[in-house]
């Protein structure tokens, strides 16, 4: 039923294959790529894209966690003739400097681009735009950005794969890791919280919500939290562009934007003017 990993994978293989991307892609020195995933996605998504640009001479591992950076960009050393590089960045909050001196593409796989924070029914375009700039400020005239979205809005798909028990468990680790890493307190027990996906057709809007079976009393800090039970929380979003969405947002950012599409997976591809 979690149809967005697979689609990721065929989505990219036949963008690549494509005559126009092609031909850009030959022209690309330097890699950078936003948030690299697990091996199965570096195997799959990342080395047949740098295979795609056969003059890359340098790629670049950008995440957060540094270790996650390091993985990836070992991988990529280990399989391919590039030299590789890390950095330790919150990318999508940041400013992310591309290579002086090489024409470069920044990569971001997955469905990254539609994690926008806010309540259910929230318009998703001004947190997009804001999103795209970050992404575009740091590039230099010339240089591309490839970011995957997904574009799916038959909501009896999206709830199915989003009530995949794998998806539920990814989703609530971060409250386990409030309390394995001691960020919270109190009487408070992840193994009572709960998650269900609810679609807003209107913005094409998945939002993960998240609840107790049981009252909670958190203490993080001085500070002391009570949360009903079955008190639901909004923790993130999946939305679900259509490609027009996404097009219009890049143009708004300055960028020359094309839609890539197979199935309900889609890459813009966009240039800095």
């Amino acid at each position: 039923n979690y149809y967005l990993t697979e689609g990721d994978i065929n989505n990219i293989h036949h963008a690549v294959a494509q005559p126009e991307l092609h031909k850009l892609l030959e022209n690309i020195h330097a890699v950078i790529e936003l948030g690299p995933g697990s091996t199965k996605a570096i195997e799959n998504k990342t080395i047949p894209f740098l295979k795609a640009c056969r003059n890359v001479k340098k790629y670049i591992a950008i995440d957060e966690a540094l270790e996650q950076a390091k993985a990836s960009s070992t991988h990529i050393k280990n399989s391919l003739s590039v030299n590789v590089g890390v950095r330790q960045q919150n990318f999508m909050r940041e400013k992310i400097y591309s290579i002086k001196s090489s024409k470069t593409a920044f990569v971001m796989w997955g469905s990254s681009l539609g994690n926008i924070e806010g309540g259910i029914g929230q318009d998703p375009y001004p947190s997009l735009i804001n999103t795209l700039n970050i992404l575009q400020s740091g590039m230099k005239v010339g240089d591309i950005m490839l970011l995957c979205f997904d574009t799916e809005h038959d909501e009896k798909k999206v709830i199915r794969a989003y009530s995949e028990v794998s998806l539920q468990d990814q989703i609530l680790s971060i409250i386990y890791r409030a309390k394995r890493d001691s960020y919270a307190s109190g009487n408070f027990d992840p193994r009572v919280w709960r998650h269900k996906p609810v679609w807003d057709k209107k913005h094409r809007q998945c939002a993960h919500i998240i609840y107790p079976l049981f009252d909670q009393n958190i203490f993080i800090g001085d500070h002391r939290i009570k949360i009903p039970a079955w008190t639901e929380i909004v923790s993130n979003n999946s939305y679900k562009f259509c490609s027009d969405l996404v097009i219009k947002a890049a143009e708004h950012c300055n960028l020359r934007a094309r839609v890539f599409k197979d199935g309900p997976m889609a890459l813009l591809v966009a240039e800095k003017l």
